[in-house]
């Protein structure tokens, strides 16, 4: 059962309107119909607000690749307003946050990584996220599942959107019985951002 994770410097909204998919507990129909089971459209009013606590989570801290942000439950690094989910990462005196072992790691730059783990998951369905992405150089925005149950990589990965490095990435990370602890293998495709048209960046795209 996959659970959901957003991440990094990104304006999001999904696109699961009307009768569009969001997931479901059992396989699809063979009309190929879809039954709306979950969505969040992040219903607010001109005010910030955090997301909703019954549908998403915190990571806290340095959790991945050595990134420089200091990952925070504050709302000024997500929050909801005006229709939309804003994840925002800010730049700070070093120290601020906890300094990290890694190089950049001084405590000067904070953001959010929301995560609906043991709030919100499925076994069979569609995914569907409407966003907006930051592109400037150093962003990295994602979208991705992970299995609910078992350890990384052998429970899954799907990194429905990510972006890094002027590049969108789509990538499933998977492991074999035999395999190396914690080594996964990897499949995926790369769409290099100067091949998409000119204002690309500025629209919402539906992943």
């Amino acid at each position: 059962m996959p659970i959901l994770i957003l991440a990094g410097g990104l304006l999001a909204a999904p696109g699961c309107h009307g009768d569009s998919p969001a997931g479901s507990d059992s396989p699809a129909g063979t009309q190929g119909e879809w039954t709306l089971v979950w969505s969040d459209e992040f219903d607010s009013g001109t005010t910030p607000v955090a997301p909703d606590a019954a549908h998403w989570g915190y990571e806290i801290g340095y959790v991945r690749n050595r990134e420089w942000q200091y990952y925070t439950d504050d709302i000024r690094n997500a929050y909801c307003q005006d229709g939309f989910l804003h994840i925002e990462a800010h730049r700070h005196p070093p120290g601020t946050y906890r300094r990290g072992d890694e190089e950049g790691q001084d405590g000067s730059i904070s953001s959010a990584s929301l995560t609906s783990r043991d709030r919100v998951q499925f076994q069979f369905g569609r995914l569907e996220m409407r966003a907006r992405i930051d592109t400037r150089w150093g962003s990295w925005p994602a979208f991705w599942s992970l299995g609910a149950r078992g350890e990384w990589p052998d429970n899954g990965e799907c990194d429905i959107m990510e972006y890094y490095k002027e590049q969108l990435l789509f990538n499933v990370a998977w492991w074999k019985t035999g395999d190396k602890r914690w080594t996964p293998r990897w499949d995926g495709e790369k769409v290099p951002l100067d091949t998409l048209p000119a204002r690309w960046a500025d629209e919402f795209h539906t992943w």
